[in-house]
């Protein structure tokens, strides 16, 4: 009888295809965890980026909301504004080549039609040149000279002085306390100009 020869050489084919399917195995169940990690980290990731992108709108609403309860009375055509607190609201008309607004309450437009083309006082807009004639300022005097002079009387705000006049004549049947309140809460805004930005 023959003696059957051993091979000695190495695997046998069907140990080389057990190797690998192993190694397949092996290779997949590595894929797939480093794929659901990879899923978990980038659902935290935006679920993270939505909460924070959240937290900064409702960040930037809140700043909005309070910047936005804050009003103004704007006079659009001079570029400038004041922020006021009081019950009273002010429209305008501007004469004089845009240099005199004449403010008119909306109070005392309600409490007389008489007073819905004035009431509440007058702003003077004038430049540092400008000769200043109101308030007892001399003749050929500058506004520039006399806002130094009465620094309380106007504010500067750009290249423009700004100073409150208040009415002179009653508007309607509206008692003098209630025309002087417009006129003091029209005055108060004045010294708070600023330019619109």
């Amino acid at each position: 009888m023959k003696k059957l020869s051993k091979n000695n050489r190495g695997f046998s084919a069907v140990e080389a295809l057990i190797v690998l399917v192993v190694l397949a195995l092996l290779g997949f169940a590595g894929w797939f965890v480093y794929h659901k990690q990879h899923e978990k980290n980038d659902k935290k990731t935006t679920t993270n980026s939505s909460s924070k992108s959240t937290n900064d709108t409702s960040k930037d609403a809140s700043k909005d909301s309070t910047k936005d309860q804050t009003e103004y009375f704007t006079v659009s055509e001079w570029g400038v504004r004041a922020a006021y607190t009081a019950s009273d609201r002010f429209t305008y008309k501007l004469s004089d080549g845009n240099k005199m607004l004449t403010a008119i309450s909306k109070e005392l437009a309600a409490a007389d039609s008489g007073c819905s083309t004035f009431g509440a006082g007058q702003i003077s807009r004038m430049q540092g040149s400008d000769f200043a004639t109101a308030d007892g300022q001399g003749p050929g005097q500058t506004v520039e000279q006399a806002a130094a002079q009465n620094p309380n009387t106007y504010v500067k705000v750009g290249n423009y002085y700004y100073m409150f006049r208040h009415s002179q004549s009653a508007c309607g049947s509206v008692d003098v306390a209630t025309q002087n309140k417009a006129n003091d809460q029209l005055k108060a805004l004045v010294p708070t100009l600023k330019a619109v930005e």
